[in-house]
């Protein structure tokens, strides 16, 4: 049986595994704030993909807090 690269999660303690249940809802922010394709999400490895979800996370903010303002 052959696992998908972004199941498999580092930190700083050690592997874990994210459920694929989990890795959708990110994948979904993924392509809804940035519109990164489906194709470059499953290119990515664990390190890049937790980078870009921050990211997503960030710009979250930032267009809320706008919104606030505006």
């Amino acid at each position: 049986m052959i696992l998908r690269t972004r199941r498999r999660c580092k930190t700083p303690f050690g592997g874990w595994w994210a459920t694929d249940a989990a890795l959708r809802e990110i994948d979904e922010v993924l392509l809804l704030v940035l519109r990164i394709q489906p194709s470059e999400i499953d290119a990515l490895e664990m390190e890049d993909y937790w980078w870009w979800a921050g990211v997503a996370e960030r710009e979250l903010k930032r267009r809320a807090d706008a919104a606030q303002r505006g």
